[in-house]
């Protein structure tokens, strides 16, 4: 007896060729109508005393409607089939999810871990995208101002400034010139600012952890969902039935 994931693993090619006879068959009915006729075409002359001879066109029926159906209807039985073995077999086809120990859920179904596989590789993007505290500054816990905030243990010095302007006498004055002076300007230190800074962040380290547990997960979730899809396929059919249905033959 055949385990689902083969049943899976074929499922495509079933539905591949189910979809190309369907669409192979309207086309020969929309379009190629002429391979459900044949014609013999013969010439009986007048005068009796014409010895020509002559050849009979002709045309040789190809196929009949019925016959199409049938051909047809095996690639569409074969495919309900497949999907009717597949949704039967999906009812037993259950694992429970465990990681490092722990049994996160239990009989979950094959096709809910297939879904769990898919989400939880879009969650692990937005976790990606996490912003996380600066380096190269140490932060502590602040629980005097709420849950989850880092402040600096050191707050950031930095120095208030103004500019004041100096000048020199480099030549004195002359009755023939004026004194020559330079002037410039210097910046001066004239206070000290301390900056303590609060952040809602997490650490790096923090998030790589996070990181690592949504990959952990998907690892779980595929080994769980490879040991449901291991299940025996239920072996059911309908798909003959249908078609006989459809083409009355019951």
């Amino acid at each position: 007896m055949g385990k689902l994931h083969q049943l899976l693993a074929v499922e495509p090619d079933l539905d591949g060729a189910y979809k190309n006879v369907l669409q192979e068959t309207q086309v020969v009915f929309e379009k190629k109508a002429n391979l459900f006729f044949g014609s013999i075409k013969t010439l009986k002359m007048f005068d009796e005393n014409d010895t020509t001879k002559y050849t009979d066109e002709r045309h040789e029926l190809t196929t009949t409607v019925p016959k199409r159906l049938d051909y047809q209807n095996d690639f569409i039985a074969k495919y309900l089939d497949a999907l009717l073995q597949k949704e039967a077999t999906n009812q037993y086809a259950v694992a429970d999810l465990t990681i490092d120990g722990i049994t996160l859920g239990t009989e979950l179904p094959a096709t809910f871990l297939l879904a769990l596989e898919k989400r939880l590789v879009t969650i692990r993007a937005v976790y990606k995208t996490i912003p996380t505290l600066p380096q190269g500054v140490t932060w502590e816990v602040d629980t005097t101002v709420g849950t989850d905030i880092f402040k600096t243990v050191h707050p950031d010095v930095k120095f208030k400034t103004k500019k004041t302007f100096v000048h020199k006498v480099l030549y004195e004055a002359t009755k023939e010139h004026p004194a020559q002076i330079e002037k410039w300007d210097e910046t001066e230190n004239v206070g000290e600012y301390s900056i303590d800074t609060w952040s809602g962040l997490i650490s790096s380290a923090y998030k790589a952890e996070m990181l690592k547990r949504i990959d952990d997960l998907i690892i779980a979730v595929k080994k769980a969902r490879q040991k449901a899809n291991s299940c025996d396929v239920v072996k059911t059919t309908i798909g003959a039935k249908l078609m006989d249905y459809i083409n009355l033959g019951q």
